[in-house]
């Protein structure tokens, strides 16, 4: 989401050095907005920029005009990851033409299992679109659905470059569905009901939202406990969003 900001903090500031300061700076190499990247806080420059929101279940504003607000007024752009030809090209070994990547789990940390739409729902997924090859990414530790190509466990920059060779991603709301933005991809997001699409979703992505009585529930201010009905996700079955990727057009191939 960070890189969303830069093309406006360069052009805000043409005279300064731009260094982003992140966990994740593969994320950042390549991109022509930053003059470096860093896993480090540098105590010693005179400016520090922090971009920072905040999600209740009152909130109305995305957390894309609210990065931007926070750090001056900065306007947002779609997330970008710059990748090599080198890149691209070596992910491809041993994968088909065309494919859909999926990936069924997310990340379980302040929001629970609040994210969850569940590996069964997604294996379901998969064999209504048997007519696809189906790869799958994410942690090494996932849960491997059947008769998927596996990708588990490549490091940020190969997933990405997956992503930029599929036709479609489907998976849950959260870095892969920024990552997906990122690279140009479709994207079909699962969110049930735990915080609402115009929050954090992309114009162009097929979202599925229940919204049930105890909807949004997000907070990003707390750890959330688990859920335990999670009656947001039931309505979300696997012929709806077959069927509405169908009505979308992006499950058409020819002779298909």
């Amino acid at each position: 989401m960070l890189s969303m900001l830069l093309p406006g903090i360069r052009a805000k500031y043409p005279l300064h050095k731009i260094i982003v300061e992140t966990p994740w700076p593969a994320l950042f190499i390549g991109n022509p907005n930053i003059d470096w990247v860093t896993d480090l806080h540098i105590v010693t420059t005179g400016k520090h920029l922090k971009p920072r929101y905040r999600v209740t279940p009152s909130t109305k504003e995305s957390i894309y005009k609210q990065l931007g607000q926070s750090i001056g007024g900065i306007e947002t752009r779609r997330p970008e990851v710059f990748l090599s030809n080198d890149e691209l090209d070596s992910v491809r070994l041993g994968l088909p033409s065309s494919y859909i990547v999926v990936c069924p789990i997310g990340k379980m940390g302040l929001t629970a299992n609040r994210k969850e739409w569940g590996v069964e729902r997604f294996q379901q997924l998969c064999e209504l679109l048997k007519a696809f090859a189906i790869v799958q990414v994410g942690n090494q530790a996932d849960p491997l659905l059947s008769g998927v190509i596996d990708r588990r466990g490549l490091d940020i920059r190969e997933t990405a470059a997956v992503l930029k060779h599929a036709r479609l991603f489907i998976g849950l709301e959260g870095g892969l569905m920024h990552l997906s933005e990122a690279v140009g991809v479709r994207a079909a997001i699962i969110y049930g009901g735990f915080i609402l699409p115009e929050i954090s979703a992309y114009k162009d992505q097929l979202t599925f939202y229940h919204r049930s009585p105890c909807s949004p529930c997000f907070d990003s201010n707390r750890m959330l406990p688990p859920c335990e009905s999670m009656e947001c996700m039931e309505p979300i079955t696997p012929s709806v969003v077959f069927d509405a990727l169908r009505m979308k057009g992006w499950l058409h191939v020819d002779g298909v």
